[in-house]
């Protein structure tokens, strides 16, 4: 009966076609590949998973295959699988890139391919990427991340994208470039010999005359010679004048080819996973039970597909097709109790997005609102965009059973910068429940508060004193929306500049001690400390430093049991710039360990972001521009999402480090484009700072009328709060221009106030030279310890370095696994690492391997 063309190979992860290898696929593949980007592009059933699985083959090629889905428009969802299938090859590297997060600048990308062309040339062997079915991809991001991956041609590393219809990319562009290969439908297709090989193979008799009348009715469409072959079987030859090879046709011979012949509970297990669409191992043994599921997997296995790197289950798409449209007899409450089950299952399994899939088809909008209040964090902004259009797309009687979720739409719009809407939308929310008796009305008069409290923050206004107390007393439970995940910091400058009148500082730190309290209460511990470190930071620029540390140690003890990352990394930054003040390299040396170590518990990337700041703007004022994070130097934004009420400090640490390159042109550039950004997230500090570094790169570059009109500048906003901090932590350069200023016949700024800027930048500068000379020994203090490790743990380190697991080290260099069990710790001990990602890390800060 032809059994052996249902093509047995569940080990493929997308459909692998019917007919047996081709050698002109096969090299043409191969061939394909060498450039960094190849599109196989052709309709369902010709083929193009079968030709692309050709290079699986190859043990010259390291594959990694994502069969796609419409959820893999959601870019971490897409990035946590790519790191799981780099995790086939390397663990180390998908450890790395999985705490990376999804690139979201140049910067990122950079990093990214920099380091897989690492990879590539240690390991000598290429890397490709199959992306199955990228038709359904649409996202900007990932669609732009395909374009940059191209552009990047890093030799070694190739993108196959496998698609019904055109990928969504600038394919002319990459073809012009030389950087694209394409495999068409015409390709494809089988030849006349092809066809009459494959029915050789399966012990068909073909005469010439009914090879040529298959050949001119499929034109090589290979599922439809396939079909043609199941006729054949049974002694039947499909009459050309009939069948066109339309779907139609085809939904024919599969109806009296495959589906007659089904038995009824294969039919029905392959509908359920129709319709789920997507189905996990687990999930398809409680749909199917073990023995069914090994029966379907032998006699259907080119219909029921098993993708390896997601352990799902799906149905080749033109038999599910057929399936839906042609044997659909499941009843609407049948579906939608499988797509319930489906969701309960996801959800107790930790896959909340694919839960909320099957909530959102059986519309079960009550655990569907329940899963996204759970997602407190700050998101990823299609993920939010995607949450605002689950709510939009409620009907009001359910959002009216859960109205909370409007608040909640309102912090996702905050989440994406939709900041004027969601100001509207909680004007007009505060007028609904203000005005009438409503369900739940004190509950969300409470939440209401909470959030118009945060967006007042946004927009610096004093008005969330009154809001957070308010949102305390309504809810004693606390809230439903907001919570300790929500950073409101992420490595930002709080000081207002809305009210820019004398004492403007004061009173914004006094309104924080007032309303903070109030809104940590509220808000499960989000914003715990938050005031202590605006106070301690205001202290700090107005030369109060024992009450700034004071405050920022009150800081780091009020956010440490809420779990306040930022503001604990923010609070140390204020520490580190009390060092350097005092000439206190011992402290700064504690301090930073702390903050190597301690931090990098969360290994989560906003926290690595941050610890990044916070190393960085310790090194940036000392001129050690080698010892800044690369995404700082190349002017990117990595916390972008996380914080929308504040700046990102990364980008003042950039600005100082063109100072200290005196790449005086780029940093007025640049200056004027953080000038908008600093106006617009109404920052004082940024716009005092922006005024001195244009001050001084005027001044070296000989306009000295600019340089003076921008020091006047800088004294006129920091007079009236008396920030003084911020001239004086720019030392020598400071002095520099206080004498210009002095040798000016109508200099409008006061004698008293710039000798006392002159003074204590004169102190200041001589602290940051024994500061930067002390601080050689701090950034070299892991490079010492290099001489420390035995020629076998150095063995050890490499296997680390290059992916290697445990048992793999054991064998490469004839030990135990126990005997690698017991180094490892050694050898993270040496080299002060609290992980695996941690010691390759620093390894490769030490070029120990050369």
């Amino acid at each position: 009966m032809f059994q052996s063309m249902l093509y047995e190979n569940s080990a493929m992860p997308a459909y692998t076609g019917v007919v047996p290898d081709r050698p002109r696929i096969r090299e043409m593949m191969l061939e394909a590949v060498k450039k960094p980007i190849t599109t196989v592009m052709a309709n369902i059933g010709f083929g193009k998973t079968k030709a692309v699985s050709t290079l699986l083959e190859s043990s010259d090629n390291r594959v990694i295959w994502l069969q796609l889905t419409r959820l893999d428009n959601l870019a971490p969802r897409l990035w946590e699988r790519l790191c799981y299938g780099i995790g086939q090859y390397n663990e180390t590297l998908s450890e790395e890139f999985l705490a990376m997060g999804f690139p979201e600048d140049i910067s990122d990308y950079q990093r990214f391919f920099r380091r897989i062309a690492e990879r590539i040339e240690r390991a000598g062997m290429p890397y490709v990427l199959v992306l199955d079915d990228f038709h359904v991809i649409y996202s900007p991001k990932l669609l732009e991340m395909i374009e940059l991956a191209a552009a990047a041609n890093i030799g070694g590393l190739s993108f196959v994208l496998v698609s019904k219809e055109d990928p969504k990319i600038n394919l002319i562009e990459l073809k012009k470039k030389g950087l694209l290969s394409s495999v068409t439908q015409d390709d494809l297709r089988l030849t006349k010999q092809e066809i009459a090989d494959f029915y050789e193979t399966e012990n068909l008799s073909v005469s010439e005359e009914a090879l040529e009348q298959i050949y001119e009715m499929t034109y090589g469409w290979c599922f439809a010679v396939y079909l043609a072959g199941l006729s054949l079987a049974r002694g039947v030859m499909p009459e050309s004048a009939n069948f066109k090879w339309e779907m139609r046709d085809v939904f024919t011979l599969m109806e009296d080819e495959i589906y007659q012949t089904m038995p009824e509970d294969a039919r029905r297990l392959l509908l359920r996973v129709a319709h789920l669409n997507i189905v996990p191992l687990a999930l398809m043994k409680e749909l199917s039970g073990k023995e069914l599921l090994t029966e379907v997997e032998r006699r259907y296995s080119s219909f029921l597909l098993f993708d390896r790197l997601s352990g799902s289950y799906r149905i080749m798409t033109l038999f599910r097709n057929f399936l839906l449209e042609e044997h659909d007899d499941m009843s609407a409450e049948e579906v939608c109790e499988l797509h319930h089950g489906a969701a309960e299952w996801h959800r107790a399994n930790g896959d909340k997005i694919g839960a909320m899939s099957h909530y959102n088809v059986c519309r079960d909008y009550a655990n569907l609102f329940e899963v996204i209040l759970t997602f407190t964090h700050r998101c990823p902004s299609e993920v939010a965009a995607m949450f605002i259009n689950l709510i939009d797309g409620a009907p009001p009687e359910e959002i009216a059973q859960k109205p909370v979720m409007l608040v909640a739409r309102v912090r996702f719009l905050i989440n994406n910068r939709r900041l004027e809407e969601a100001l509207a939308e909680l004007a007009r929310l505060r007028e609904e429940y203000e005005g009438a008796e409503a369900p739940d009305r004190q509950r969300m008069l409470g939440e209401i508060c909470l959030m118009s409290g945060i967006v007042s923050l946004v927009f610096k206004t004093l008005e969330f004193v009154e809001y957070f107390q308010r949102a305390d007393a309504l809810l004693p439970e606390g809230s439903q929306v907001v919570d300790n995940n929500l950073a409101l910091v992420a490595g930002a400058s709080f000081i207002t500049t809305r009210d820019m009148g004398p004492g403007s500082v004061k009173r914004f730190v006094a309104a924080l001690f007032e309303g903070m309290p109030h809104a940590a209460r509220a808000a499960h511990g989000c914003g715990a400390g938050l005031e202590y470190l605006v106070a301690a930071e205001a202290d700090y620029m107005t030369g109060d430093i024992k009450n700034a540390e004071k405050n920022a140690y009150a800081a780091l003890y009020k956010a440490q049991p809420a779990e306040q990352y930022d503001i604990e990394y923010m609070a140390q930054a204020v520490l580190l710039r009390i060092a350097i003040y005092q000439g206190d390299y011992k402290r700064a040396a504690v301090t930073l360990e702390t903050v190597n170590k301690h931090f990098k518990r969360s290994q989560t990337p906003d926290c690595n972001s941050l610890c990044d700041i916070t190393i960085s703007g310790f090194y940036a004022p000392l001129g050690r521009c080698d010892q800044v994070a690369p995404w700082i130097l190349k002017d990117t934004d990595k916390t972008k999402f996380l914080a929308p009420i504040s700046f990102n400090q990364g980008q003042w640490i950039r600005a100082r480090c063109l100072l200290h390159s005196k790449k005086y042109n780029e940093l007025l550039g640049y200056l004027d484009q953080l000038d908008e950004l600093y106006s617009l997230r109404l920052s004082l500090l940024g716009l005092i700072e922006n005024a001195i570094m244009r001050a001084i790169a005027h001044h070296y570059s000989g306009d000295r009328e600019q340089a003076m009109d921008a020091f006047y500048e800088s004294y006129r906003l920091s007079y009236e709060n008396g920030i003084i901090m911020l001239h004086v932590e720019f030392g020598k350069w400071m002095r520099t221009l206080v004498r210009a200023a002095k040798a000016e016949k109508d200099c409008p700024l006061p004698a008293e106030w710039l000798d006392m800027i002159y003074n204590k930048a004169s102190t200041y500068a001589r602290r940051l030279l024994l500061m930067k000379d002390a601080s050689g020994e701090l950034s070299d203090k892991e490079a010492s310890r290099k001489v420390s490790l035995s020629r076998r743990e150095t063995d050890v380190l490499e296997g680390m370095c290059q992916g290697l697991t445990r048992a793999q080290i054991a064998e490469a260099y004839g030990l135990s696994i126990n005997t690698i069990k017991a180094m490892i710790p050694n050898i993270f001990g040496k080299l002060g690492a609290t992980n695996t990602l941690d010691a390759v890390r620093i390894a490769a800060s030490m070029d120990l391997f050369g």
